[in-house]
């Protein structure tokens, strides 16, 4: 049975409280990326413009009178510094908060990562009392609030530019990260909970897999969604980047390029909240 070993280390903090002189000195590294940020954001406006506007009319009026709150859970991995994924990812997240506040919809956006490398306090805990078997998770969670869900905003907030911040880029819970989203949910009066998870792979803390089997997280993820996507109160949409997570979620899409974003994110993200309507 899954369980994690302490989480007296396990931390939630604001994405206001981070340092951006640390972002922007993270989203130099490449200038390529940088075009291509640019080049998206022109093609999320055409987007916007030309082909779903008519779509987002019509569900603005029946979602009026309808009680519906989401998550935008967003994983800050390491493997996000590769092939512009970090990239992809911000603006995965930028366009849904887009429809959410575009069709009035609360939402939260929520990043989930470790606090350090190689498990840290959690797996110090564990040594210092003889490392025993099969301990469970052994990594300290940080949890990066970039919106509250009650926060006044016509549009994506500008500290989400922390996603491409690589100091904060390390392992990734997910199963975790999903019970986190689930549970803040609950606490909201809505009748309709979503949930769209933004990853680009499977979940790994090498910590944790070392003590308790390579399986350890991946089974944990799989047993959540299952939970989650029978729970006629939850919707449960997993976004790929550069990543195929249909392996896990019933709802997915996988995003590898440019194309993607502008083809496929919209109706995407669209036909989730029609869905409901």
């Amino acid at each position: 049975m899954y369980r994690a070993f302490t989480n007296e280390f396990d931390e939630i903090i604001s994405a206001k409280s981070l340092k951006e002189d640390e972002t922007f000195r993270s989203i130099r590294w490449n200038l390529r990326c940088l075009r291509y940020a640019f080049d998206f954001r022109k093609t999320r406006h055409l987007v916007r413009t030309r082909e779903i506007i008519s779509d987002f009319e019509t569900n603005r009026a029946s979602l009026a009178s309808s009680d519906i709150v989401a998550v935008v859970l967003v994983d800050h991995s390491g493997s996000l510094r590769r092939d512009n994924r970090a990239f992809l990812a911000l603006n995965s997240v930028e366009l849904i908060t887009d429809f959410l506040c575009m069709l009035d919809v609360p939402h939260e956006i929520l990043g989930f990562t470790t606090s350090s490398w190689r498990g840290g306090k959690s797996r110090t805990k564990w040594m210092d009392r003889g490392k025993p078997e099969s301990p469970g998770r052994l990594c300290d969670l940080l949890y990066i609030v970039y919106r509250e869900f009650d926060e006044p905003s016509h549009q994506a907030p500008p500290e989400l530019l922390h996603i491409l911040n690589y100091d904060l880029l390390k392992e990734n819970v997910d199963g975790e990260a999903l019970l986190t989203a689930a549970s803040r949910l609950e606490r909201r009066a809505e009748s309709h909970k979503l949930v769209f998870m933004v990853s680009d792979g499977a979940p790994v803390d090498d910590s944790t897999l070392l003590a308790n089997g390579s399986e350890y997280l991946t089974n944990h993820l799989k047993e959540v969604i299952e939970k989650l996507e029978i729970n006629p109160m939850f919707g449960l949409y997993g976004i790929g980047i550069g990543y195929d997570v249909g392996r896990y979620y019933g709802n997915s899409l996988n995003i590898n390029n440019v194309l993607d974003l502008r083809e496929s994110l919209p109706a995407f993200v669209n036909s989730a909240l029609a869905d409901i309507v």
